[in-house]
């Protein structure tokens, strides 16, 4: 590889974009220990890239941006003293930044105009149109580093698991819900901010009730915004409601004790499998959204998906908020998946 002391990956996007990104940094950390990997990320995913163990260096692209003179702003990335900078989610107004930072070697996909302007190596790839996952496609942007390694959805597990993050204590206030392991908490998502595609709310209401009635300690979790939406669902249910009453960090502790995870495609679920707890992913079968693109990868992730309905599904999958046939996935083949994996 070319002589390079420490990269920069920006993955200034969220929490689910974040934890497929980090098989770059183990790939990278592991075949070249000498090199710095360092991250660009936004405040409220910084966690994520603060507990993985391959990553050396978290940088926050909100802490540099309260810098109100570009000049300052551009100075902040210098101090950084990386020799690349990967754009992973290619952000215009961070790009347009480092464009004007030391930072020499910027590299991004071709497929966005401004990236001409602003990268220095362009790698040729259309990620909407690609059958490859989220996660390998990444890797293709290593290619301007004389790396062309193309990982399989197995190879990307080495670089995953609860060995590989730095994991705060759970909360006090919840810890005894950890004590007993076949009573620990099924976590259930229900929102994703209109990122891809839910059951509606009678039928998470109608998975958590099959649950509580099968005695299982059920935590429902989502930010303070998603409370306002959800909260009137559940609050009649034997249920307990976290709805922006955790951090990150403290979300990441509790998932991984967690007995499952249950949730669309979105980032707690992606947290989930990257920790190897039970994740059961519900998914539509086509689109931007599919599994195929977008799964939860971890040796305890599974994925349902409702059967595929050629002229229904191409209509209304495109936009999360049109899909209903996910609702068609069975409150029963939910709770099966739980069991299955707790038995295997």
């Amino acid at each position: 590889m070319l002589n390079i002391k420490k990269i920069l990956i920006s993955r200034t996007d969220n929490i689910g974009d974040l934890v497929l990104t980090l098989p770059l940094a183990g790939f990278l950390k592991q075949n070249f220990p000498d090199i710095q990997i360092a991250y660009l990320v936004k405040d409220y995913t910084k966690p994520i890239a603060d507990s993985y163990k391959y990553i050396d260096e978290v940088y926050s692209i909100d802490k540099i941006n309260e810098e109100t003179k570009e000049k300052e702003r551009i100075k902040l990335i210098n101090s950084i003293d990386a020799d690349v900078i990967i754009f992973v989610y290619p952000d215009r107004e961070v790009m347009s930044l480092v464009a004007k930072s030391n930072i020499s070697r910027r590299i991004a996909t071709s497929h966005r105009t401004y990236s001409w302007r602003y990268a220095s190596n362009l790698v040729n790839f259309s990620r909407k149109n690609s059958y490859l996952h989220e996660a390998q496609l990444n890797f293709l942007l290593l290619k301007p580093l004389q790396i062309d390694y193309l990982p399989s959805i197995n190879e990307l597990l080495q670089w995953y698991g609860k060995d590989k993050f730095y994991i705060k204590p759970i909360p006090k206030d919840l810890i005894n819900d950890f004590a007993i392991s076949p009573y620990r908490p099924i976590i259930i998502h229900p929102g994703s901010m209109g990122s891809a595609p839910n059951l509606s709310p009678q039928h998470f209401l109608d998975l958590t009730n099959k649950l509580v009635e099968l005695g299982e300690n059920i935590y429902i979790t989502g930010n303070e915004k998603e409370g306002l939406l959800w909260q009137p669902y559940f609050d009649k249910l034997n249920v307990k409601t976290l709805f922006g009453s955790l951090n990150l960090y403290e979300l990441i502790s509790i998932i991984s004790k967690a007995k499952a995870v249950i949730a669309s495609s979105t980032g707690p679920l992606h947290i989930a499998a990257a920790l190897d707890t039970n994740a059961i992913g519900l998914y539509v079968p086509i689109g931007t959204y599919a599994p195929h693109r977008w799964s939860p990868i971890g040796k305890n992730a599974k994925v349902l998906t409702p059967a595929y309905h050629k002229i229904s599904c191409k209509s209304k999958c495109i936009s999360p908020s049109n899909c209903t046939c996910i609702n068609e996935i069975k409150i029963e083949k939910i709770i099966n998946e739980i069991y299955d994996i707790e038995t295997e």
